[in-house]
């Protein structure tokens, strides 16, 4: 029963684990929106919730037979789960498909995106940078994306602006996620638009999606 007591929260946050892996494959599969990684994660996140339980029965049982080790391991796995729960929780709720945010992107790159386009915006990324002297924060990021539309890849092939690969400066402040999320764009655009901001997109005519990152020169 003690080496029971000791494992049993550790299965349970094993259990968790496995949730979240199938809740997180569950949501990628069936959403009608984009495949944006660190949104569906930060939703599945709740899927630790599962290893409270069993945790709780374990806290209940080593108190109640005075083992200490099993106390302990109970309390710090439980601590865990329901952090990495609430956090992702959080964070969940910190991103927009308000499409005013659209608009502002086409207004300000002078882009005119399909009809039938949506957009996530993760509010969260905060990064600041510091390059050749300017400082750069990351206002947001996000995608866009929608059903296909091939008077979009014939506007973006007669626009100068869209390259063929990513700008130098531009690799200099994208964030690792941003560069993670586009390995597989075929274009890019890097602008400085009005109220000192720059907007880099790389988009992916294969998924129909654009991911963004906008960044404001701050000094």
């Amino acid at each position: 029963m003690k080496i029971l007591l000791k494992i049993l929260p550790i299965i349970s946050f094993v259990l968790a684990i496995l949730a979240f892996v199938l809740t997180l494959t569950v949501f990628r599969e069936s959403a009608d929106a984009v495949y944006y990684d660190m949104y569906w994660m930060n939703k599945a996140g709740c899927a630790f919730l599962i290893a409270v339980p069993l945790c709780v029965v374990a806290l209940a049982l080593g108190i109640k037979r005075k083992d200490r080790v099993a106390i302990i391991i109970s309390l710090v796995i439980s601590i865990i789960a329901i952090a990495i729960s609430v956090g992702s929780y959080s964070k969940a709720q910190k991103y927009s498909f308000d499409e005013e945010n659209l608009l502002s992107i086409e207004k300000k790159t002078n882009i005119s995106f399909s009809d039938n386009a949506s957009i996530i915006v993760d509010n969260t990324v905060k990064n600041v940078i510091t390059v050749d002297g300017k400082t750069f924060e990351c206002a947001s990021e996000g995608a866009i994306w929608f059903e296909e539309d091939d008077s979009f890849i014939d506007a973006v092939n007669s626009d100068n602006r869209w390259t063929t690969a990513i700008s130098e400066n531009a690799k200099k402040i994208i964030s690792l996620q941003f560069k993670t999320a586009t390995m597989g764009c075929e274009y890019y655009f890097c602008e400085n638009v009005p109220e000192n901001e720059i907007i880099i997109m790389a988009y992916d005519k294969d998924r129909n999606e654009i991911y963004f990152s906008c960044f404001k020169i701050i000094q």
